[in-house]
């Protein structure tokens, strides 16, 4: 995860856009996405940090929050919500991250999710 991180910081990647130059080509993807639903908190803050949008989503609607919720990485929704992630964002089921979280049985990232969405 290391290397991702200085070819995040030398402009290999550009994290706004989620272009990545490999091998004199770019692959075009959300990477923040992809860290999110693998948790890699690391390169979650090393994209945000470097403006990556934190609710970009697939073509189902699934944005980083909701695959963070989905696969139980509570460090990562926190470290979404603190970047200001919208939690109230649904996907193309009309689920939340809430509503994933419940169903998969994630009860911290339930209970975080919910007290965000009272505040």
């Amino acid at each position: 995860m290391s290397a991702a991180k200085a070819w995040i910081e030398q402009g290999t990647i550009s994290p706004a856009l989620g272009i990545w130059w490999v091998h004199g080509c770019f692959l075009v993807f959300a990477l923040i996405l992809l860290a999110s639903q693998n948790g890699y908190l690391e390169i979650v803050t090393a994209l945000i940090g470097a403006n990556a949008n934190v609710d970009a989503s697939l073509l189902n609607g699934m944005s980083s929050i909701h695959l963070a919720a989905q696969y139980g990485y509570t460090n990562i929704v926190v470290t979404l919500i603190d970047a200001g992630a919208n939690v109230l964002a649904t996907n193309a089921k009309g689920d939340s991250a809430l509503d994933i979280a419940k169903q998969k049985g994630h009860i911290d990232i339930s209970r975080i999710l919910n007290s965000t969405i009272e505040e």
